[in-house]
């Protein structure tokens, strides 16, 4: 129902946050000083980026855990320390997870990378299934099963990235990992709060079935992200530090934003007006109503395509202060905007806010990142 799925992905959105968090944008840091920089031997920055994510990863969840009551009584109704103990330990696995991973990305292996992924999601669906079908647990089915797919598929990415591993530990190399990691997780933090604060205060003024509609309708759109969005960021800044002298960048940077808004938009009619006979085909008829937002986020995820492109231009220019000034506008625009209208709120207008925060972040993306990312 709209109610349990509500619940799903108000946690889910936490884990979503956590991930980030957790994370401490260490994919950027290992290509930064393991590829670019070529100071450090590779595999000392992988043991000292992973030394760094467990680290960060314990402690903020002891603070978290000590947290739990405050945060159940503020934003939920009854004890939910259960959920967020699980949430808190398979945000840290994926984080963990994303070091690996990264490695795959950076030394071109896709077998592995794509492999890891598919292990997961066949888990994550299969355990799912059976937690439903013989257990009876609900958004609970959802949430186990999450931690032990991710679990094993974290253990499974280490088991095809230990050759790259060396052990020693740096304490400058550590040091310099959280200054550029820091930069880092400010931008990707900001993605992860403009998507998933909306569920956050409209709970606040609604309940949990409004937050199944509109998380319905971000998954949809999610469709976009998935396919168009994710796979073109893992490419793209790999592509602009190779090939950026190239006497042809600039015109291969029009036609990539071109491109990517065609496929965009193109993607998005399909979903608008294809989606709904899929739902009333499967007799979900109750989340039909998802379909009057999807157009929104769809927006919101080209914008954030958008954002990819320019803010490369940020990363080689090395003026890593612009991402903080882009997390600081933009998250305070962002929250400012709920708390002004926060007698107000709907699905409309948590919707109308999230567009607005990824137009604000690809403009300051563009005005900050166009010495290297021109568009013509």
């Amino acid at each position: 129902t709209p109610n349990e799925f509500g619940k799903l992905d108000y946690f889910f959105a936490s884990r979503n946050i956590l991930s980030v968090l957790f994370g401490w944008g260490v994919a950027s840091s290992l290509m930064k000083y393991g590829m670019d920089l070529k100071i450090y031997k590779f595999g000392d920055v992988i043991i000292n980026a992973v030394f760094v994510v467990f680290i960060l990863d314990f402690f903020t969840s002891i603070l978290i855990l000590f947290s739990i009551d405050s945060i159940s009584s503020l934003l939920l109704d009854g004890d939910h320390f259960i959920e967020y103990l699980i949430i808190i330990i398979t945000s840290s696995f994926i984080a963990l997870r994303t070091i690996p991973l990264s490695i795959f990305r950076l030394k071109s292996r896709p077998t592995p990378f794509i492999l890891v992924n598919i292990i997961n999601m066949l888990l994550y669906l299969s355990l799912t299934y059976i937690f439903l079908k013989y257990y009876n647990l609900s958004y609970f089915s959802f949430i186990w099963s999450n931690l032990i797919s991710s679990f094993i598929s974290m253990i499974i990415a280490y088991g095809f990235s230990t050759n790259y591993f060396s052990f020693h530990l740096d304490k400058i190399l550590i040091k310099n990992l959280l200054k550029l990691g820091f930069s880092i997780l400010a931008t990707s933090f900001t993605f992860i709060i403009i998507n998933n604060s909306n569920r956050v205060f409209l709970k606040l003024n609604t309940g949990f079935e409004e937050i199944g509609i509109l998380g319905m309708a971000t998954r949809i759109a999610t469709i976009l992200g998935a396919f168009i969005i994710s796979p073109f960021n893992l490419a793209w800044l790999p592509y602009v530090l190779k090939n950026q002298y190239e006497d042809n960048f600039q015109n291969i940077v029009n036609y990539i934003f071109r491109l990517l808004s065609f496929l965009g938009i193109f993607l998005s009619m399909i979903l608008i007006f294809t989606g709904p006979f899929i739902f009333i085909y499967f007799d979900k008829l109750e989340y039909l109503v998802s379909f009057k937002f999807v157009p929104l986020f769809c927006l919101s995820f080209l914008f954030l395509g958008y954002y990819y492109i320019f803010s490369a231009g940020i990363y080689v220019s090395g003026q890593y202060k612009k991402y903080y000034a882009i997390s600081f506008w933009v998250i305070i625009s962002n929250i400012g905007l709920y708390f002004i209208l926060m007698p107000y709120l709907t699905i409309y207008i948590v919707s109308y806010i999230t567009l607005f925060s990824h137009i604000l972040m690809s403009f300051l993306g563009y005005i900050w990142g166009k010495s290297v990312i021109k568009i013509k």
